[in-house]
């Protein structure tokens, strides 16, 4: 799958990795907590500010919203049985 460099992806187990007009999805068994604490560290480190427009955190699920100069991206969290799901949009500004 084409995924942009500066979309940081979990190491480890990586089941039904898709990435397709502007969407990357995923899920791993690394637990919720994890996964949070490695996007709200790793996008920042890959030149993404955070955006405190549409963000919010509840428990076992997230939705993170980030921007650069010409792009968006919003990164959603969610638990389920014991795997974490991620889904990644990007979108041009």
């Amino acid at each position: 799958p084409q995924i942009p460099e500066d979309i940081p992806l979990v190491d480890g187990e990586r089941a039904n990795l898709a990435a397709l007009l502007g969407m990357i999805a995923y899920r791993t068994p690394i637990p919720y907590d994890e996964v949070l604490a490695f996007y709200l560290a790793e996008m920042p480190a890959n030149g993404w500010e955070r955006s405190s427009e549409g963000t919010y955190q509840i428990p076992n699920t997230a939705v993170l919203n980030y921007q650069k100069i010409d792009r968006k991206a919003t990164v959603s969290l969610s638990t389920v049985n014991e795997s974490t799901y991620i889904l990644i949009l990007i979108q041009d500004k």
